[in-house]
């Protein structure tokens, strides 16, 4: 009687993997290699193993050898496929109490396991108040909330709706990664853990009163992410897109172990915090309000960074390539500061051996309505453009060096709102400890009734006003007769060329 072999087994045996299963319904592809009609082939199908059958008296043939070879070879795909069984699909499949523990509630009359593929397409609640749920991939587009406790694990979150993380103790974490083109909210001191993370364009991550947002991978934001109150967010590589926005109020922190790159905003105010080893600025860097940034090596700038009430930025080195700086009642501090393009301003301290480059400007003050003071606790190196601003004789822009300060490069003075000097007005606008160099151009206003001179000394620099120095009458006289001169000679050449 000619048959497969799995249906010959004296005695059926019930697999007890996903593997076995899985090995049970492709062994009829090698239904073509049967086994001879005389024997019959008993097996024990126990975690893979086979064993012959020894009350077979004859040795095997070619063809049960083969067959043998190539159903061993099916029994270990079935372990490799117990490992990696397709997960089952579970779907939310109730409006009955929103209770993800709840197992009435899912299509399979049972609660998601790890491995499963969870997908939540409903317009209502589900709430995660138990700890210990967990799902493989989940793929949300309903309002799923962790509260009083309920945490849940997961290999990956697509989120297109919402999710809420609320109550001390509440989690979710997420080991792959995350996609979220709807709202992430953690309150109340929740946790969301997740390693890759992207924040589409418009989504919206946001952890308030003491929660914490930690990835260890790569962070793309292109939407907005909001930390308040005592809430924190840790990172190792974070990317802001130009649509994306990063702020940090109330005394929260954020931290970067690797680079930073911000082409969209990035601000901090009211105490907070960030630590970042590597931070390029190409849009918004806005620090404010008794905040602190620390870049531990190189914080680059091309575009737009404030400093303004208390707030303090520290890093390795500070190096603006474009765009501009400013400081107001803030402080910038660096081992090297290179303004190799663009302009530092504003009123604040600037910390270390500063050089503005050939391409850079310094200009005190954070507009051209207001005179500012700046200080250079360290050295200052001039080499491009220095512009000085002048409202009246005690309101004029002001740079102190504590150290060495090298001129060069141009200087350029300028009155603002109509502001003239008088006779006798002198503008100390540069002091230091030591002034050495010259500045290469001087361009200063023109005013008809009065002389400016630029006087340098070896500890400041100064513009002085001062009134037209009037000829003697000796020298008028001169002045006469040398033109009296010139007229009668050429009065002369005249007659005789006539003649």
């Amino acid at each position: 009687m000619e048959m497969a072999c799995h249906r010959r087994l004296e005695k059926p045996v019930t697999p007890v993997t996903p593997g076995i299963n899985a090995f049970c319904d492709c062994v009829h592809l090698f239904s073509d290699l049967s086994c001879a009609p005389s024997h019959s082939a008993v097996f024990a199908f126990n975690t893979g193993h086979v064993f012959r059958d020894l009350t077979r008296p004859l040795k095997l043939n070619v063809q049960r050898k083969m067959f043998r070879t190539r159903l061993i070879v099916l029994m270990l795909f079935s372990l490799i496929a117990n490992d990696y069984a397709l997960a089952a699909l579970v779907e939310w499949d109730s409006a009955n109490n929103g209770r993800w523990d709840d197992a009435s509630n899912w299509s399979t009359n049972s609660i998601p396991n790890a491995g499963d593929v969870v997908v939540i397409d409903f317009s209502g609640r589900v709430d995660i108040r138990m700890p210990g749920e967990q799902a493989g991939t989940l793929t949300n587009q309903a309002t799923v909330r962790a509260r009083k406790g309920g945490t849940l694990d997961l290999s990956d979150l697509d989120n297109r709706k919402t999710v809420n993380i609320n109550d001390n103790g509440s989690y979710v974490r997420v080991t792959n990664e995350t996609n979220n083109s709807g709202t992430i909210a953690i309150n109340k001191a929740g946790e969301f853990t997740t390693d890759l993370l992207t924040n589409a364009k418009k989504a919206k991550l946001t952890a308030n009163n003491g929660s914490s947002i930690r990835t260890q991978g790569i962070v793309d934001n292109q939407g907005k992410v909001t930390l308040n109150k005592n809430s924190s967010l840790t990172a190792n590589e974070w990317s802001n897109a130009k649509s994306g926005q990063i702020t940090a109020s109330r005394n929260s922190g954020v931290t970067v172990s690797g680079y930073f790159d911000n082409r969209g905003k990035f601000t901090l105010s009211r105490d907070s915090v960030a630590t970042v080893q590597t931070l390029d600025n190409s849009n918004r860097l806005t620090v404010t309000r008794d905040s602190n940034l620390t870049v531990q090596q190189t914080l680059t700038n091309s575009s737009r960074t404030v400093l303004s009430r208390g707030a303090q930025v520290n890093a390795q080195s500070f190096v603006q390539t474009s765009g501009f700086t400013s400081i107001d009642q803030a402080v910038l501090s660096a081992n090297t500061v290179a303004i190799d393009g663009g302009e530092l301003r504003g009123n604040g301290v600037v910390a270390g051996e500063i050089v503005i480059g050939s391409k850079g400007r310094i200009n005190p003050g954070v507009n051209s309505k207001n005179a500012g003071h700046l200080t250079v606790d360290g050295s200052l190196q001039l080499l491009g453009t220095t512009i000085i601003d002048v409202f009246n004789a005690s309101d004029f822009d002001k740079i102190n060096v504590s150290g060495p300060l090298t001129l060069g490069g141009t200087l350029r003075i300028r009155f603002q709102g109509g502001y003239a000097p008088e006779a006798g007005n002198q503008f100390d606008f540069l002091t230091a400890a030591i002034v050495g160099g010259a500045f290469g151009k001087i361009v200063l206003p023109k005013l008809p009734s009065l002389n400016l001179d630029i006087v340098q000394t070896a500890n400041g620099v100064s513009l002085l006003a001062a009134a037209p120095v009037p000829l003697p009458p000796a020298a008028w006289l001169f002045l006469s007769s040398a033109a009296l001169l010139v007229v009668v000679g050429r009065r002369g050449r005249i007659q005789r060329q006539l003649a």
